[in-house]
């Protein structure tokens, strides 16, 4: 079991309503070897206001988000799949 913890920050502030694809490549070794659902959250810069956004993890290892909103830069990500 792969288990996925991380917080990502942005460059820029995330744009509501937008998927953004191929966030980050999941090595080849840990792939899953069906699609996978990931839980992903947007929050402000003072770690409130959480929104939950969906997120997907594909075979070919790329990790898409999409994000309702968010008014700030950080997205927690916690996913889990086998391999």
């Amino acid at each position: 079991v792969i288990n996925l913890t991380c917080e990502l920050y942005t460059a820029s502030v995330i744009v509501a309503n937008n998927t953004y694809n191929n966030v980050f490549t999941i090595p080849s070794g840990l792939r899953p070897k069906i699609n996978n659902v990931a839980n992903v959250i947007a929050t402000n810069g003072s770690y409130g206001n959480t929104v939950a956004c969906c997120g997907m993890i594909s075979t070919d290892g790329k990790f898409s988000i999409t994000i309702p909103k968010s008014d700030n830069k950080y997205i927690f990500i916690n996913a889990e799949w086998r391999i």
